[in-house]
């Protein structure tokens, strides 16, 4: 027969623990927040950086139509005044197209972000030239204003990105 020192071991019973353990004290209650400290900045990143760049992608296809909308204008010939339609007008409808559509609001285009060339020079042809390109290129200046705060945090200095269209039309 075997001798106990604190008594026979019955199956399934652990032994006895001293009365201040090390385990009292490790615990992972606040490991979960520590974790979400760490990720949370990668998160906000990650978020603000979908939405900026699709703010993005829509202000350049609010661009390309511009540039049709005007490129469309500009390739009629008007009987009437003996003329095609003259710069300020093309220039008036971009603006127009832009104005509510572009984001932000407070950066909106101004007339020497538009360029119109006729057969590629600036001067606009005075008899009806059929079949000669028209030109109409639009350069943007697109100011971010959620994600340039969030890329100076770590340590980046991305203010604006260049937008561009450009459309090609055959004058009728």
């Amino acid at each position: 027969m075997a001798i106990f020192i604190n008594g026979p071991r019955i199956k399934g019973m652990r032994s006895p623990t001293p009365k201040y353990s090390f385990h009292k004290w490790c615990n992972d209650h606040g490991g979960a927040l520590v974790e979400f400290a760490i990720v949370m900045p990668l998160l906000l990143l990650l978020c603000f950086g979908i939405i900026e760049f699709g703010f993005v992608f829509y202000n350049k296809a609010v661009l390309t139509n511009a540039s049709r909308e005007g490129a469309r204008v500009g390739i009629h010939y008007e009987t009437t005044t003996g003329e095609y339609t003259p710069l300020s007008t093309i220039q008036n409808v971009i603006f127009a197209y832009c104005k509510d559509r572009l984001i932000p609001k407070t950066n909106q285009l101004v007339s020497e972000d538009i360029n119109v060339s006729w057969n590629g020079s600036g001067t606009q042809p005075s008899v009806p030239s059929t079949g000669l390109p028209l030109t109409v290129t639009i350069d943007y200046n697109y100011n971010f204003f959620a994600f340039s705060g969030v890329i100076s945090l770590f340590g980046g200095s991305m203010k604006s990105i260049s937008l561009g269209a450009k459309t090609v039309m055959l004058l009728e």
